[in-house]
């Protein structure tokens, strides 16, 4: 997989501070849409769509470990993808992550939107390597301690992500660990 997309997991009870981003258009996109949808909970019926793609499926393990480990409830978040989120902060995006991948990008989040531990988390997808061996990463961090003190990291071999059913697939607790998520950084974007 070449994209490096993922969610902006955005605490409800911070939502004034992320209102201070100038954005080219809102980042909030499920409010204008039609109901059925879903409304703020659409992302579920969207991330319903990615589950065949083995890229995604690890995804929902990580989430699952975040909210165990730290208590937090998934009803207190917004999730949006990183797709609409930067085209709105950025203007586009091709879903290959360079925005929104590097600490100039996160940092300037934090503050702008002036944000504390706990009011957002980034959760990104690195694209599977090329050349062996395939693995695939997942890092859920906080995006004030960003990705050198993540709350969930993954790195594991896409073999296990493929040929499963999508809703049969759970991560072994012990692949997922926390700390650093990153081997360094190119011209401030992750890799």
């Amino acid at each position: 997989t070449w994209g490096r997309m993922g969610k902006i997991i955005m605490k409800k009870s911070a939502r004034k501070k992320f209102e201070k981003i100038r954005t080219w258009s809102s980042i909030w996109w499920w409010e204008p849409a039609l109901k059925f949808l879903g409304g703020e909970r659409m992302e579920y019926t969207i991330e319903s769509t990615f589950l065949p793609v083995p890229q995604f499926r690890g995804q929902f393990t990580v989430y699952e470990k975040f909210f165990k480990d730290t208590g937090k409830v998934d009803t207190d978040f917004y999730f949006i993808h990183s797709v609409p989120f930067v085209n709105a902060v950025c203007g586009w995006d091709l879903a290959v992550g360079w925005l929104w991948f590097r600490d100039c990008f996160r940092e300037a989040v934090v503050t702008i939107c002036g944000l504390e531990e706990g009011d957002c988390y980034f959760l990104q997808t690195e694209p599977v390597n090329i050349r062996p061996p395939h693995n695939m990463q997942i890092r859920l961090f906080d995006v004030v301690k960003g990705p050198l003190d993540a709350e969930v990291f993954v790195d594991i071999p896409y073999s296990m992500l493929e040929g499963t059913h999508p809703c049969d697939l759970h991560l072994d607790p012990a692949v997922m660990k926390k700390g650093k998520s990153i081997r360094g950084t190119f011209l401030t974007t992750y890799y």
